[in-house]
């Protein structure tokens, strides 16, 4: 269940099911073994215990806990993937309506100066963040829309703003965008869900595992079967996982790697504003 880009879970999964398989292999002659270790020191009507019972039901918990790991991880990974096409959205979005919006303020501000912007509410700039630039644009949108709405004179001959013209066209960016961020912060809460639960799972497998494994180890060894021990050590350096569990290296960034350029904020968009006429 684990994926590459995740080799916690995998490894977890992996070597709960080692230990699992071991039990079902090895079981019946580590318990007969040990039980002939134990039978000389049994009292009165004193039974051993069915050690190969327990032994297998050790290694039913342990697929059972790695199972869930690998579900977990599983369902975090997915909710990251998922995160994509809304952040997507939302940083196309954001880019233009951020120029749109900027191109109205421009406009206001050179036909109409600091009183034009007073009257719009554009004396101050949004702050930083697609929130704060939905919320800009919202007020923008029904100050243009203001049937009382009186702009004072041009300063520029011959020019003329059409404030609802404007209005229109932010009021489709303004709904994309908003919903863009309602998608992300929806996403966001499920993704941390998620973690919480693939936290939960990691934990309680790693907490069971050591213990179980090495019981595991050590009673193979008691009946003699050192390859088999060895087999299903638990690591002593990494929890969870055996101790052949393979340490994936550390991969250098390579310098030489191209980079992607970065596209201006507001590449294919007009550079004249189409509501100055």
């Amino acid at each position: 269940m684990g994926t590459v880009g995740n080799k916690q879970f995998y490894d977890r999964e992996r070597s709960s099911r080692e230990v699992g398989a071991a039990t079902l292999e090895h079981g019946a002659v580590i318990a007969a073994r040990v039980g002939d270790l134990l039978r000389g020191a049994l009292q009165g009507d004193e039974q051993l215990p069915d050690l190969h019972l327990v032994l297998t039901l050790m290694g039913r918990v342990l697929v059972g806990r790695g199972t869930e790991v690998g579900l977990a991880g599983l369902k975090y990974d997915q909710e990251l993937q998922d995160d994509d096409e809304p952040r997507r959205r939302r940083d196309l979005t954001d880019r233009e309506l951020r120029t749109r919006a900027q191109s109205i303020r421009n406009t206001v501000a050179g036909a109409y100066g600091d009183a034009g912007l007073a009257v719009l509410g554009l004396t101050a700039l949004y702050g930083p963040g697609s929130d704060a630039l939905v919320n800009y644009s919202r007020n923008l949108v029904a100050a243009l829309e203001k049937p009382e709405l009186k702009l004072p004179p041009s300063g520029v001959e011959g020019l003329a703003f059409e404030p609802r013209a404007a209005a229109q066209s932010l009021k489709p960016l303004v709904e994309r965008l908003g919903a863009a961020l309602d998608d992300v912060a929806r996403e966001k809460s499920e993704a941390a869900t998620a973690l919480i639960a693939k936290d939960k799972a990691i934990a309680e497998h790693d907490n069971i595992f050591g213990k179980f494994a090495a019981v595991f180890e050590q009673f193979a060894l008691a009946a003699g079967l050192p390859e088999v021990a060895e087999r299903i050590r638990p690591s002593e350096v990494s929890p969870g996982v055996l101790a052949n569990t393979p340490q994936e290296p550390a991969v250098p960034a390579d310098p030489a790697a191209p980079t992607t350029p970065k596209r201006p904020a507001n590449e294919g968009l007009p550079d004249s504003d189409p509501f100055i006429t």
